[in-house]
Parts: C-alpha cells; sequence; structure tokens
C-alpha cells in the first residue's frame, strides 16, 4: 500500500531527469567558475579512459602484473596533474 501512494506521488521518470539536469546546468552555468570547471572535466576524462582499461582487465577476476604496470603508466599523468593543482 505504501509503495503504491508512493508511486502516485512521484514525478515521472522525465519529469526527476528533467529537474536534476535543470538543476546542474543551472549549478553549473551560475557558478562563474567555467574556466575551472572545464579544467577539472579534463581530468575527469582522463580518469575515465584509465577506469575503462580498469573494468577490461577485471573481467577476468584478476590483474596481471602487466596490467598493474599498464595502470600505473596510466594514472601518473593525472596524478601528476592532480599534484600541480594542489
Amino acid at each position: 500500500m505504501k509503495k503504491l501512494i508512493l508511486k502516485w506521488l512521484m514525478p515521472s521518470a522525465d519529469k526527476m531527469a528533467g529537474a536534476v539536469a535543470d538543476a546542474v546546468a543551472q549549478f553549473v552555468n551560475g557558478s562563474g567558475r567555467q574556466e575551472v570547471i572545464e579544467k577539472y572535466s579534463t581530468y575527469a576524462d582522463e580518469f575515465t579512459k584509465v577506469q575503462a582499461k580498469v573494468t577490461g582487465w577485471l573481467r577476468d577476476g584478476k590483474v596481471s602484473d602487466e596490467e598493474r604496470d599498464e595502470l600505473k603508466r596510466a594514472l601518473l599523468p593525472l596524478a601528476e596533474k592532480l599534484l600541480e593543482a594542489v
């Protein structure tokens, strides 16, 4: 019964997604920090590439020595950029 009442009160998935998208756009656009956001978004792009590789490696449930070394090489530029930012 509680679930049914909650479903009636909740907005549609489209409205929820639209509200979140609007809030994110207002926050980012109204922050006045576009340069900083742009800079850190490039870091996020690099991390996403590393994450995709790690996900691929984990398909066999192991990380080999070669994969570990490749991960280290992939993370090194990101770690250097983070140190520069601090």
